[in-house]
């Protein structure tokens, strides 16, 4: 019998409803994509929403686990993004009303009065990428980059787009099979050896934190973009965590070492944190989106950080 789930989102592909979600060839044995991911499965990050499941490829691939399958009509990094208001379930106001799916709020960049309402905010599920070089170098070094936002009121009943907003924000990334090994082999030795335990903090999590003080409005786009009709986001103050806050840091860790494990030559496998390559705290945040959406659903932003080594980086965000 054919999978349902994998039938509907097949079709999604078909009629081109299913956005930002990459097809290539990934797993949907469960047993086996919870092996690859064992990590994240054991952490619950990132948890795919709407009948999702973790990207993954079987073998060497080291683009695993940091995003999710999603069905039609759901779409960004943990399939929580609603591309059709007819999938789209009733959402309760802080009233006790029932509100009914009139649209999807994704098809905007501002946040609504209804994401307000909600208190929940607004979330942006964003890729790396962009047309610019150095974006697309930057994102080639890191596979599979993804950065989710969700903006929301910082207290109950403020005037939330007037500098009383807040960001909370974290990067993932892809990891390798958590299942791989090249054992048995003589540690001592000069051929690389490790077991599964080398993968133990293979987090998708790479740093997170919070944006403060942020507020947004029509202004000029960031470079490379052009034009003065972006929306921009602007946060004036940042607390930045890498790794992030959630994960446990590697034996012997530094920004870029972990110690290796006692049965195998070769270190841990962690995300680093290089210096220059994620936000800093203290400093502000701004991000600039072009309002068009493209054919595949996003909307083209850049993002930077005053005195950040990066003037900024191209994400594709829905």
């Amino acid at each position: 019998m054919i999978n349902r789930f994998l039938l509907r989102f097949l079709l999604g592909v078909l009629i081109g409803q299913t956005l930002l979600v990459y097809c290539r060839g990934y797993l949907t044995n469960l047993t086996r994509i919870s092996e690859i991911c064992r990590v994240a499965t054991q952490t619950h990050d990132p948890v795919c929403q709407n009948g999702g499941f973790l990207y993954a490829e079987d073998g060497d691939s080291s683009d695993n686990c940091a995003r999710c399958v999603c069905p039609s009509g759901w779409g960004g990094v943990d399939c929580s993004i609603c591309q059709s208001s007819t999938i789209c379930p009733p959402i309760q106001m802080p009233d006790g009303s029932w509100l009914e799916s009139a649209g999807c709020t994704n098809r905007d960049l501002v946040p609504s009065l209804v994401d307000e309402g909600m208190f929940s905010g607004k979330s942006f599920s964003c890729f790396c990428g962009g047309p610019d070089l150095s974006t697309r170098f930057l994102c080639s070094k890191q596979i599979g980059t993804s950065v989710m936002i969700r903006v929301r009121p910082s207290k109950e009943g403020q005037e939330w787009d007037l500098g009383h907003a807040i960001a909370d924000v974290i990067e993932r990334a892809s990891v390798p099979n958590n299942a791989n090994n090249l054992q048995p082999c003589d540690p001592k030795g000069k051929a690389d050896c490790f077991g599964p335990n080398r993968y133990d903090y293979a987090f998708p999590g790479v740093w997170d934190g919070q944006f403060s003080g942020c507020s947004w409005k029509k202004g000029p786009c960031l470079s490379p973009q052009s034009g003065a009709d972006c929306m921009v986001f602007t946060c004036s103050s940042s607390q930045i965590s890498c790794p992030a806050s959630t994960m446990v840091k590697c034996p012997g860790w530094g920004p870029l070492h972990c110690d290796n494990p006692p049965d195998g030559n070769r270190p841990y496998w962690m995300h680093r944190c290089l210096p220059g390559s994620y936000p800093f705290s203290g400093a502000g945040v701004t991000l600039s989106c072009k309002p068009t959406m493209a054919a595949d659903g996003s909307f083209q932003c850049y993002i930077t950080q005053k005195g950040a080594m990066i003037t900024s980086l191209g994400l594709k965000c829905v």
